[in-house]
């Protein structure tokens, strides 16, 4: 009550308090709202209809992906529409096998044997296949192999500059 202690009405403080309550909502709201149009978007079957940024983990069979930089370790990539050109399509996501960590060159031995049969099933009538590399993405260490990630399995072209300009899954 020092307020009306001292005969101010507090006018001031309350407008500034309004003030600074109104930035930070529109602050959040922002945030929210570029977190949500920075995702990819899907239809109601689960195809990619607006380029996003999507986690590894969360990739579906069918998704054509950009992002991915030879020899890293991928944790999110851009989701784009198979008929835009990208860099990958994702063939397969394989449950890991139950077990300890193995380490890592005995998960990628593993997600390598995975991917090349998975690849050879699926793509084996594609008149593609004698031009596609297979790349996989797997747990890098124990922390991502106890979380359950997939064995992701994609497809990248050796040719047409490395870059798939259309879907190579049926």
């Amino acid at each position: 009550m020092q307020i009306g202690r001292r005969g101010g009405q507090g006018r001031g403080v309350a407008i500034a308090g309004l003030i600074a309550s109104g930035v930070w909502i529109l602050f959040v709201g922002l945030v929210v709202l570029f977190g949500v149009m920075g995702s990819a978007q899907r239809d109601a079957a689960g195809k990619v209809i607006r380029s996003g940024s999507v986690s590894i983990g969360s990739v579906h069979v069918g998704d054509c992906v950009d992002g991915l930089a030879n020899g890293e370790v991928a944790t999110s990539v851009t989701a784009v529409p198979c008929t835009q050109p990208h860099d990958a399509e994702v063939i397969a996501n394989v449950a890991l096998p139950a077990g300890d960590w193995p380490g890592v060159d005995a998960t990628h031995q593993e997600a390598r044997s995975i991917c090349e049969q998975q690849v050879a099933q699926k793509l084996a009538n594609s008149p593609m296949l004698d031009r596609l590399r297979i790349l996989d993405l797997f747990p890098h260490n124990k922390a991502a192999w106890d979380r359950g990630n997939p064995i992701t399995c994609l497809v990248v072209d050796l040719q047409n500059g490395g870059r798939l300009t259309g879907p190579v899954g049926s």
